[in-house]
């Protein structure tokens, strides 16, 4: 499967945009995917320790809570397929949540 890319931006009052980048990868292992990211500032810093928090579009379930490196890149691997939509936080900046999306499949 080819990586499939996706982005969402969430403001803060200033204007300061953070921006996503997932790239949903089917390499894991059988039945699994990769989802991937870097979570930025308007002039595309990294920030580091953004919450990156990964739900089942299904019924909203919990699956994974992860923090950003210090370059803002996240990696969680081995995520079962199926829809799922990530949401992320940081101090000093609004939440922004993403539309749902296919892990494998």
């Amino acid at each position: 499967m080819a990586p499939h890319n996706s982005q969402f931006a969430c403001m803060k009052c200033a204007g300061t945009i953070i921006f996503l980048l997932l790239k949903m990868l089917a390499f894991a292992g059988p039945g699994t995917g990769q989802v991937t990211g870097r979570v930025t500032d308007e002039q595309l810093k990294g920030i580091e320790g953004a919450s990156v928090t990964l739900v089942r579009a299904k019924d909203s379930s919990l699956y994974k809570i992860l923090v950003t490196d210090r370059q803002g890149v996240f990696d969680l691997g081995n995520v079962p397929v199926g829809d799922y939509r990530i949401s992320v936080s940081a101090i000093g900046y609004a939440g922004g949540a993403g539309q749902a999306f296919a892990v494998g499949s």
